[in-house]
Protein backbone atom coordinates (compact mmCIF):
# COMPACT_ATOMS: atom_id res chain seq x y z
CA UNK A 1 0.00 0.00 0.00
CA UNK A 2 1.44 3.17 -1.16
CA UNK A 3 1.31 5.98 1.84
CA UNK A 4 1.50 9.42 0.89
CA UNK A 5 3.22 10.47 4.32
CA UNK A 6 5.90 7.86 3.89
CA UNK A 7 6.26 9.26 0.23
CA UNK A 8 6.44 12.94 1.07
CA UNK A 9 8.62 11.71 4.14
CA UNK A 10 11.38 10.53 1.76
CA UNK A 11 10.91 13.79 -0.50
CA UNK A 12 12.11 15.68 2.56
CA UNK A 13 14.76 13.61 3.26
CA UNK A 14 15.61 14.05 -0.15
CA UNK A 15 15.37 18.17 0.21
CA UNK A 16 17.99 17.92 3.31
CA UNK A 17 20.46 16.32 1.02
CA UNK A 18 20.33 18.22 -1.57
CA UNK A 19 20.64 21.60 0.76
CA UNK A 20 23.70 19.45 2.04
CA UNK A 21 24.96 18.95 -1.88
CA UNK A 22 24.41 22.80 -2.40
CA UNK A 23 26.48 23.88 0.63
CA UNK A 24 29.03 22.31 -0.46
CA UNK A 25 28.88 23.21 -4.37
CA UNK A 26 29.41 26.88 -3.48
CA UNK A 27 29.97 29.62 -0.67
CA UNK A 28 28.41 32.39 -2.53
CA UNK A 29 25.25 33.41 -0.80
CA UNK A 30 23.15 34.04 -3.98
CA UNK A 31 23.94 30.75 -5.98
CA UNK A 32 23.03 28.72 -2.90
CA UNK A 33 19.77 30.76 -2.32
CA UNK A 34 18.64 30.51 -5.76
CA UNK A 35 19.53 26.76 -5.90
CA UNK A 36 17.16 26.53 -2.78
CA UNK A 37 14.49 27.95 -4.52
CA UNK A 38 15.03 25.63 -7.72
CA UNK A 39 14.66 22.68 -4.96
CA UNK A 40 11.17 23.59 -3.82
CA UNK A 41 10.65 24.97 -7.13
CA UNK A 42 10.85 21.78 -8.58
CA UNK A 43 9.22 19.38 -5.47
CA UNK A 44 5.95 21.54 -5.99
CA UNK A 45 5.90 21.35 -9.99
CA UNK A 46 6.00 17.46 -8.93
CA UNK A 47 2.83 17.55 -7.27
CA UNK A 48 0.90 20.62 -7.89
CA UNK A 49 -1.64 20.89 -10.96
CA UNK A 50 -0.08 21.18 -13.75
CA UNK A 51 -2.47 24.45 -15.09
CA UNK A 52 0.20 26.33 -12.35
CA UNK A 53 3.11 27.76 -13.35
CA UNK A 54 6.15 28.03 -10.83
CA UNK A 55 8.81 30.93 -11.04
CA UNK A 56 10.26 33.17 -9.71
CA UNK A 57 10.70 37.13 -10.14
CA UNK A 58 8.19 40.05 -9.48
CA UNK A 59 4.77 40.58 -9.26
CA UNK A 60 3.50 43.82 -10.21
CA UNK A 61 0.10 45.39 -10.49
CA UNK A 62 -1.16 47.81 -13.70
CA UNK A 63 -0.93 50.79 -11.41
CA UNK A 64 2.83 50.41 -11.50
CA UNK A 65 3.30 48.44 -8.22
CA UNK A 66 5.94 46.10 -7.73
CA UNK A 67 6.76 43.47 -4.95
CA UNK A 68 10.12 42.80 -3.33
CA UNK A 69 12.00 39.45 -4.73
CA UNK A 70 9.74 36.76 -4.82
CA UNK A 71 11.36 33.83 -4.74
CA UNK A 72 8.47 31.34 -5.65
CA UNK A 73 5.48 32.68 -7.61
CA UNK A 74 2.96 30.40 -8.34
CA UNK A 75 0.31 31.65 -11.13
CA UNK A 76 -2.54 30.47 -13.45
CA UNK A 77 -0.37 29.35 -16.48
CA UNK A 78 -3.71 28.96 -18.54
CA UNK A 79 -4.51 33.16 -17.98
CA UNK A 80 -1.43 34.52 -16.90
CA UNK A 81 0.39 36.72 -19.57
CA UNK A 82 4.42 37.08 -18.86
CA UNK A 83 5.56 40.43 -18.56
CA UNK A 84 9.16 40.22 -18.74
CA UNK A 85 11.58 37.24 -18.85
CA UNK A 86 14.85 36.51 -18.17
CA UNK A 87 15.98 33.09 -19.91
CA UNK A 88 19.32 33.21 -18.44
CA UNK A 89 18.62 34.32 -14.52
CA UNK A 90 15.33 32.38 -14.40
CA UNK A 91 12.92 34.74 -13.09
CA UNK A 92 10.26 36.62 -14.18
CA UNK A 93 7.45 39.59 -13.89
CA UNK A 94 4.13 38.31 -13.41
CA UNK A 95 1.07 40.38 -12.96
CA UNK A 96 -0.83 40.09 -10.05
CA UNK A 97 -4.15 38.85 -11.03
CA UNK A 98 -2.57 35.79 -12.30
CA UNK A 99 -0.94 34.66 -9.37
CA UNK A 100 -2.30 32.47 -7.07
CA UNK A 101 0.46 32.22 -4.30
CA UNK A 102 4.06 33.45 -3.44
CA UNK A 103 6.13 31.35 -0.87
CA UNK A 104 9.45 32.74 0.58
CA UNK A 105 12.63 30.61 0.72
CA UNK A 106 14.94 30.66 3.75
CA UNK A 107 18.00 28.27 4.18
CA UNK A 108 18.30 29.16 7.68
CA UNK A 109 15.50 31.03 9.35
CA UNK A 110 16.05 32.90 12.85
CA UNK A 111 13.80 35.51 14.83
CA UNK A 112 15.90 38.24 13.69
CA UNK A 113 14.33 37.25 10.02
CA UNK A 114 10.58 37.50 10.99
CA UNK A 115 10.17 41.28 10.52
CA UNK A 116 11.82 41.26 6.90
CA UNK A 117 9.25 38.53 6.61
CA UNK A 118 6.13 40.23 7.15
CA UNK A 119 7.59 43.21 5.14
CA UNK A 120 8.16 41.29 2.10
CA UNK A 121 4.35 39.98 2.56
CA UNK A 122 3.22 42.98 2.67
CA UNK A 123 5.23 44.04 -0.63
CA UNK A 124 2.67 41.62 -2.47
CA UNK A 125 -0.38 41.88 -0.78
CA UNK A 126 -0.21 45.96 -1.43
CA UNK A 127 -0.85 45.19 -4.91
CA UNK A 128 -4.17 45.75 -6.70
CA UNK A 129 -5.77 42.88 -8.33
CA UNK A 130 -8.53 44.07 -10.63
CA UNK A 131 -7.31 44.60 -14.36
CA UNK A 132 -9.45 41.93 -15.47
CA UNK A 133 -11.60 41.42 -18.75
CA UNK A 134 -15.33 40.35 -17.59
CA UNK A 135 -17.27 39.68 -14.69
CA UNK A 136 -16.50 36.65 -12.16
CA UNK A 137 -19.41 33.89 -12.60
CA UNK A 138 -19.00 32.46 -9.17
CA UNK A 139 -17.57 33.35 -5.89
CA UNK A 140 -15.29 31.78 -3.54
CA UNK A 141 -15.80 32.04 0.29
CA UNK A 142 -12.67 32.63 2.52
CA UNK A 143 -10.90 35.07 5.55
CA UNK A 144 -14.69 36.15 5.94
CA UNK A 145 -15.77 37.22 2.72
CA UNK A 146 -16.39 36.42 -0.66
CA UNK A 147 -14.14 36.77 -3.48
CA UNK A 148 -14.29 36.29 -7.35
CA UNK A 149 -10.89 35.39 -7.11
CA UNK A 150 -8.95 34.18 -4.10
CA UNK A 151 -6.58 36.64 -2.88
CA UNK A 152 -2.36 35.81 -3.05
CA UNK A 153 -1.83 33.01 -0.56
CA UNK A 154 1.78 33.70 0.97
CA UNK A 155 4.00 31.32 2.82
CA UNK A 156 7.15 31.05 3.82
CA UNK A 157 9.03 27.80 3.66
CA UNK A 158 12.46 27.25 5.87
CA UNK A 159 14.99 24.61 4.96
CA UNK A 160 16.48 25.03 8.47
CA UNK A 161 15.63 27.73 11.59
CA UNK A 162 16.42 28.14 15.19
CA UNK A 163 13.01 27.76 16.09
CA UNK A 164 9.28 27.78 14.99
CA UNK A 165 7.57 31.73 15.08
CA UNK A 166 3.64 31.64 15.46
CA UNK A 167 3.64 33.75 18.29
CA UNK A 168 6.00 36.62 16.98
CA UNK A 169 3.85 36.35 12.99
CA UNK A 170 0.50 35.78 15.32
CA UNK A 171 1.90 39.60 16.95
CA UNK A 172 3.44 41.10 14.00
CA UNK A 173 -0.03 40.41 12.03
CA UNK A 174 -2.54 40.94 14.15
CA UNK A 175 -3.66 44.20 12.76
CA UNK A 176 -3.21 43.19 9.13
CA UNK A 177 -6.93 42.67 7.37
CA UNK A 178 -7.12 38.43 7.51
CA UNK A 179 -6.40 38.08 3.90
CA UNK A 180 -3.18 39.75 4.28
CA UNK A 181 -1.97 37.31 6.60
CA UNK A 182 1.18 34.88 5.75
CA UNK A 183 -0.86 31.40 5.63
CA UNK A 184 1.85 29.16 6.42
CA UNK A 185 5.30 28.32 7.46
CA UNK A 186 6.75 25.21 7.33
CA UNK A 187 10.35 24.66 9.20
CA UNK A 188 11.78 21.47 7.02
CA UNK A 189 13.42 20.78 10.28
CA UNK A 190 11.29 21.31 12.88
CA UNK A 191 7.90 21.45 12.17
CA UNK A 192 5.14 24.25 10.72
CA UNK A 193 3.22 26.77 11.70
CA UNK A 194 -0.42 26.63 10.34
CA UNK A 195 -4.10 28.21 11.10
CA UNK A 196 -6.04 26.91 13.43
CA UNK A 197 -8.84 27.68 15.43
CA UNK A 198 -8.40 27.29 19.18
CA UNK A 199 -12.27 27.79 19.74
CA UNK A 200 -13.46 24.42 20.79
CA UNK A 201 -12.70 21.28 22.59
CA UNK A 202 -9.27 20.59 20.39
CA UNK A 203 -7.26 22.83 17.68
CA UNK A 204 -8.61 22.37 14.38
CA UNK A 205 -6.64 23.33 11.42
CA UNK A 206 -7.99 25.45 8.74
CA UNK A 207 -6.24 26.65 5.21
CA UNK A 208 -6.31 29.98 5.91
CA UNK A 209 -6.68 32.75 8.72
CA UNK A 210 -10.34 33.09 10.32
CA UNK A 211 -11.35 35.73 12.99
CA UNK A 212 -11.15 32.30 15.28
CA UNK A 213 -7.94 30.93 13.62
CA UNK A 214 -4.12 32.50 14.40
CA UNK A 215 -0.84 30.76 13.27
CA UNK A 216 -0.34 27.36 15.83
CA UNK A 217 3.20 25.66 15.75
CA UNK A 218 2.75 21.83 15.06
CA UNK A 219 6.12 20.08 15.61
CA UNK A 220 6.84 16.82 13.16
CA UNK A 221 7.01 14.38 12.50
CA UNK A 222 5.64 14.96 8.38
CA UNK A 223 5.98 19.09 8.89
CA UNK A 224 6.91 19.11 4.90
CA UNK A 225 3.61 17.13 4.27
CA UNK A 226 1.08 19.27 6.20
CA UNK A 227 2.11 22.11 4.72
CA UNK A 228 1.76 20.76 1.48
CA UNK A 229 -1.67 19.81 1.98
CA UNK A 230 -2.70 23.26 3.40
CA UNK A 231 -0.63 25.08 -0.24
CA UNK A 232 -2.59 22.43 -2.12
CA UNK A 233 -5.61 22.99 -0.58
CA UNK A 234 -5.15 26.89 -1.33
CA UNK A 235 -3.92 27.06 -4.62
CA UNK A 236 -6.04 24.44 -6.20
CA UNK A 237 -8.90 26.55 -4.91
CA UNK A 238 -7.91 29.90 -6.52
CA UNK A 239 -5.92 28.13 -9.15
CA UNK A 240 -8.24 29.51 -12.02
CA UNK A 241 -8.12 33.22 -12.59
CA UNK A 242 -10.17 35.66 -15.44
CA UNK A 243 -8.43 36.67 -18.14
CA UNK A 244 -6.44 39.48 -17.29
CA UNK A 245 -7.03 43.51 -19.41
CA UNK A 246 -2.95 43.84 -20.10
CA UNK A 247 -4.38 47.02 -21.70
CA UNK A 248 -4.49 47.68 -18.14
CA UNK A 249 -1.08 48.13 -18.12
CA UNK A 250 -0.15 50.77 -20.86
CA UNK A 251 -3.30 53.20 -20.56
CA UNK A 252 -1.51 55.68 -21.70
CA UNK A 253 -0.58 54.04 -25.04
CA UNK A 254 -4.43 52.99 -25.22
CA UNK A 255 -6.05 55.90 -25.22
CA UNK A 256 -3.80 57.03 -27.60
CA UNK A 257 -4.82 54.21 -29.61
CA UNK A 258 -8.48 54.71 -29.06
CA UNK A 259 -8.22 58.01 -29.98
CA UNK A 260 -6.24 57.62 -33.09
CA UNK A 261 -8.94 54.46 -34.43
CA UNK A 262 -11.61 57.08 -33.72
CA UNK A 263 -10.17 59.67 -35.23
CA UNK A 264 -10.33 61.53 -32.11
CA UNK A 265 -7.32 62.73 -29.70
CA UNK A 266 -8.14 61.80 -26.53
CA UNK A 267 -8.23 65.58 -24.99
CA UNK A 268 -10.89 65.78 -27.61
CA UNK A 269 -12.97 63.15 -26.70
CA UNK A 270 -13.06 63.77 -23.01
CA UNK A 271 -14.38 67.41 -24.16
CA UNK A 272 -17.35 65.86 -26.23
CA UNK A 273 -17.99 63.37 -23.18
CA UNK A 274 -17.89 66.48 -20.92
CA UNK A 275 -20.10 68.25 -23.08
CA UNK A 276 -22.45 65.27 -23.98
CA UNK A 277 -23.35 65.29 -20.19
CA UNK A 278 -23.62 68.58 -19.27
CA UNK A 279 -25.91 68.63 -21.74
CA UNK A 280 -27.87 65.57 -20.86
CA UNK A 281 -27.92 67.13 -17.52
CA UNK A 282 -29.17 70.37 -18.11
CA UNK A 283 -31.64 69.35 -20.77
CA UNK A 284 -33.46 67.69 -17.60
CA UNK A 285 -33.25 71.10 -15.81
CA UNK A 286 -30.56 70.92 -13.70
CA UNK A 287 -28.06 73.82 -12.94
CA UNK A 288 -25.34 73.80 -15.42
CA UNK A 289 -22.26 74.64 -12.88
CA UNK A 290 -23.29 70.99 -10.84
CA UNK A 291 -23.90 69.56 -14.11
CA UNK A 292 -20.46 70.37 -15.29
CA UNK A 293 -18.84 69.68 -11.95
CA UNK A 294 -20.77 66.24 -11.89
CA UNK A 295 -19.88 65.02 -15.49
CA UNK A 296 -15.64 65.78 -14.78
CA UNK A 297 -16.17 63.84 -11.70
CA UNK A 298 -17.75 60.55 -13.26
CA UNK A 299 -15.17 60.71 -15.86
CA UNK A 300 -12.22 61.31 -13.41
CA UNK A 301 -13.69 58.11 -11.56
CA UNK A 302 -14.25 60.29 -8.40
CA UNK A 303 -16.73 60.02 -5.71
CA UNK A 304 -19.96 61.73 -5.94
CA UNK A 305 -21.33 63.24 -2.80
CA UNK A 306 -24.80 62.41 -1.41
CA UNK A 307 -26.14 65.97 -2.71
CA UNK A 308 -25.00 65.15 -5.84
CA UNK A 309 -26.65 62.15 -6.43
CA UNK A 310 -29.75 63.70 -5.02
CA UNK A 311 -28.92 66.61 -7.51
CA UNK A 312 -29.45 63.84 -10.18
CA UNK A 313 -32.38 61.69 -8.63
CA UNK A 314 -34.07 65.23 -9.08
CA UNK A 315 -33.97 65.82 -12.54
CA UNK A 316 -35.27 62.22 -13.43
CA UNK A 317 -31.61 60.25 -13.68
CA UNK A 318 -29.19 57.50 -11.83
CA UNK A 319 -25.62 57.36 -11.27
CA UNK A 320 -25.14 53.27 -11.51
CA UNK A 321 -21.94 52.43 -10.27
CA UNK A 322 -19.63 49.85 -11.84
CA UNK A 323 -16.07 47.55 -12.20
CA UNK A 324 -12.98 49.57 -11.08
CA UNK A 325 -14.45 52.90 -9.35
CA UNK A 326 -16.41 53.90 -12.54
CA UNK A 327 -20.02 54.89 -13.08
CA UNK A 328 -22.03 55.82 -15.42
CA UNK A 329 -25.13 58.05 -15.62
CA UNK A 330 -28.56 56.72 -16.88
CA UNK A 331 -31.55 58.50 -17.83
CA UNK A 332 -35.24 56.24 -17.66
CA UNK A 333 -36.44 56.02 -21.48
CA UNK A 334 -38.35 58.81 -22.67
CA UNK A 335 -36.79 61.77 -20.97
Amino acid sequence: MVKLADLIANAAQIMKLDLARIRLATKRAELKGGAAEEVLAKFLKQRLPGSLGITRGHVVDANGGLSKQADVIIYDALRTPILFESALDGWDVVPAEGVVAVIEVKMHLTAADIPSVVANCDSVMQLRRDAYIGRAVQTIEAYGSRWSELPIYYSVFAYESDGMYAAELNELLSSHALQDRIGSVCYLDRGVSLHADLSGAAAALVPVATELATLLDIPPPNALLLWLTALSTVVSVGASRRPIDLMRYAPEEHAELRGTVRGTSPDVARRRAEAAGQQTLTGLEMDPATAARITTMMLDSQSLTAGDLRAVEAVGGQVVPEDEGHAKLVIPTGS
